[in-house]
């Protein structure tokens, strides 16, 4: 029996004593509500924070204990939405042990739904760090670029401004432009 297993059978247990983190934990999980599944309420994702975050009893001002973490973990349907089969096209949430990976879940999800087709490609839990690929780092790349770009305009712009109004300054007593403006006129 695995550590995920095991806590399983913990949070089951602890669930069926009516202890409040267990009530939390499956209360975290997706649900059909609101109702609609025929006009295409297919998001039944549950209650990422809930699942994650303790519970606070402000009668003692603490959080009440859990024996393990929890993750949310995320199962997405394998192909294009079906009309045929609603079921199989269900986003669902679900928050588990932290000591449970994807390939558990998978095979917990196998279990209780009796669905044999949902593999570990379908799930997505929220201790996984996805890597950005290619695409995602260059547009930062360039965002940041034209920031920088921006920025160092934004500096010159002022600088400039600041010292054309200080050579303004020193020479407001002298009347250079009507002075070049009479002798142009003299010329013509």
């Amino acid at each position: 029996m695995t550590s995920c297993d095991q806590d399983f059978v913990e949070l089951i247990e602890a669930a069926i004593r009516q202890d409040r983190w267990a009530l939390k934990v499956f209360d975290s999980w997706g649900k059909p509500l609101p109702s609609g599944l025929l006009v295409g309420n297919f998001f039944w994702i549950g209650n990422y924070d809930e699942c994650i975050q303790p519970i606070y009893s402000p009668e003692s001002k603490t959080f009440v204990k859990q024996p393990f973490d929890t993750l949310h973990c995320t199962l997405f349907p394998e192909s294009e939405i079906s009309q045929m089969n609603l079921t199989e096209n269900i986003v669902l949430g679900l928050c588990v042990p932290a000591s449970c990976d994807r390939k558990a879940v998978a095979s917990l999800i196998r279990e209780l739904f009796k669905k044999s087709n949902v593999s570990d490609e379908q799930i997505v839990c929220s201790n996984e760090q996805k890597n950005l690929s290619t695409g995602p780092v260059a547009t930062c790349f360039v965002l940041a670029l034209l920031g920088i770009l921006v920025l160092i305009g934004t500096i010159v712009h002022l600088v400039l401004a600041a010292n054309r109004n200080s050579i303004a300054r020193l020479t407001s007593h002298i009347n250079i432009p009507f002075f070049f403006d009479e002798t142009c006129r003299d010329e013509v």
